[in-house]
């Protein structure tokens, strides 16, 4: 090779890095590349935020207490907007202690304090009239008492107190103003599921015969301190509990499980000694039972949950038929069952 063929110094330089771009050029392609870890991942935020998540369904429960609020606020509307004669104290004393009952409902159905269970706007006020109110209390009754089927146990306790807190209202108010008084639900019977209960609804029904047992000597010791009109209620409702204590005590049996046997006797609640003690004790032992009924909802099966629902309520009724012979007439309690526990 002559001297003048060999490359030159500049030459093999120039080469080399040629050579060496043009490699970390392909190594800085390869880095570019997508992969799992890589810049490509990296997303970029909308300018005004992530979108919203998608709203949550709501539940049965949920859906139920949306119905009821919207029932009761109507409610609680009206007897704001209507107004007692100003001859009629009782009257007046009964519209206090409704608005007041519709604010604890409200109270159980929204603990929150959400707007929905604060705006009582559901009716409007300048159509309210005091004898329209217990139309409303009835239909609002009517309204908890369609929801019991498709919630959860706790959910229909609070309803089915709700429907016979409205329905009790609602015959307060009746008599007070000379309304023929709301019926019954009608079509309610007694506890209709057969077969086997779980453990939880068999505890409940127990309790339940017992409260109907307990009712039943304490109506014997009132009627023994009442005369008239009041004692013969004292031993139809005494009858009456009796016969409720022998289906409780069938549906145990009827489903495998064994009936406690009654008790000889039950503590009293006070010492009854006179007319006005045994109508207290016609209040207590319908509230003791109508507690027990109240439990009985919350686990109830399918079959018995309308039954018991059907005892609470008529509990209620008595208890509101005790108060006012006793002179407390203007007494109404929210949820027959759960207020005061």
């Amino acid at each position: 090779m002559s001297p003048s063929a060999a490359p030159s110094r500049r030459a093999l330089l120039r080469a080399a890095v040629a050579t060496g771009l043009a490699a970390s050029g392909l190594v800085a392609l390869t880095a570019c590349a997508p992969g799992p870890g890589s810049w490509s991942d990296l997303r970029v935020q909308p300018l005004d935020g992530d979108p919203a998540p998608p709203p949550r369904e709501p539940d049965a429960d949920e859906l139920a207490r949306r119905a009821a609020v919207e029932a009761v606020s109507g409610v609680l509307a009206a007897a704001r907007a209507a107004t007692a004669p100003a001859d009629r104290p009782d009257l007046a004393a009964l519209l206090a202690a409704l608005v007041a009952a519709q604010q604890e409902q409200l109270a159980a159905l929204e603990p929150s304090g959400s707007p929905a269970g604060s705006d009582a706007s559901g009716a409007p006020a300048a159509t309210a009239t005091l004898d329209a109110l217990p139309a409303a209390l009835t239909a609002a009754a009517a309204t908890a008492r369609g929801l019991l089927p498709g919630v959860s146990g706790g959910e229909a306790r609070l309803l089915a107190c709700l429907a016979a807190g409205d329905g009790t209202a609602a015959t307060a108010l009746a008599s007070a103003l000379g309304q023929p008084v709301p019926p019954p639900p009608a079509g309610w019977a007694a506890l209709g599921g057969t077969g086997p209960v779980e453990d939880v609804e068999a505890e409940a029904l127990a309790t339940a015969l017992d409260r109907e047992r307990a009712a039943v000597y304490g109506y014997g010791v009132a009627a023994a301190r009442l005369d008239g009109a009041a004692r013969e209620r004292a031993l139809e409702h005494l009858g009456a509990h009796d016969r409720a204590a022998e289906a409780l005590a069938a549906r145990l049996t009827g489903s495998g499980r064994e009936a406690p046997a009654g008790a000889p006797g039950w503590a009293l609640p006070f010492p009854v000694t006179d007319q006005a003690s045994a109508l207290a004790l016609g209040v207590a032992v319908e509230e003791s039972a109508a507690a027990a009924a109240a439990d009985l909802v919350a686990v109830a099966g399918a079959g018995d949950r309308e039954g018991a629902a059907a005892l609470l309520d008529e509990r209620a009724r008595r208890a509101t038929a005790w108060r006012a012979e006793a002179g407390r007439g203007a007494e109404l309690v929210a949820l027959p069952g759960l207020s005061g526990r």
